[in-house]
This record gives structure tokens, sequence and C-alpha cells, in this order.
């Protein structure tokens, strides 16, 4: 296996990882210290970033939008980020 690229933005453990089903050079992440980072590939740079407040344990693309993710948080409580 090789290593392609390497994403450098959270401070902690990646907690969830989710490729967007709309386009495919989009990947949302989830870290430990409680951030969402949504990543272009291609360009190996975040075009969005968001504090959560809370630990999240899931993130998800939408299926039918490509710029809308859930995310499931420690709390139980369920973010929605565009």
């Amino acid at each position: 296996m090789q290593v392609d690229k390497i994403l450098t933005g959270h401070d902690h453990t990646i907690t969830s990882l989710s490729w967007s089903q709309q386009d495919s050079s989009h990947l949302a992440s989830t870290s430990a210290d409680g951030t969402l980072i949504i990543w272009d590939i291609e360009k190996e740079k975040p075009t969005a970033k968001k504090s959560l407040g809370a630990l999240p344990l899931i993130v998800e693309f939408s299926p039918l939008e490509d710029d809308l993710v859930s995310i499931v948080l420690e709390t139980g409580k369920t973010s929605f980020s565009h």
C-alpha cells in the first residue's frame, strides 16, 4: 500500500471519516479535538472547519446533498452542517 496524500488539520485522533457520494474529491473528518473538517482532496486543503463543542463519534455526508453532513456527538445530539 502506498500513501498518496497526508492531510494535516486536526489536533487529536480522528474519530470518523466520510467520502462524499456526490463529489469524490470531498472528504469529511471529525476528531477528538471536537472539530469537523471538510477537505478538498485534489487541492489537499480544507474547504470548511467547524468547532462542534463536543466529541464527534460519527460523520456522514448526505447521499443527496454534497454540502450537507450529519454528525453524531458523544452527548447523544445530532448536528447538521453545511
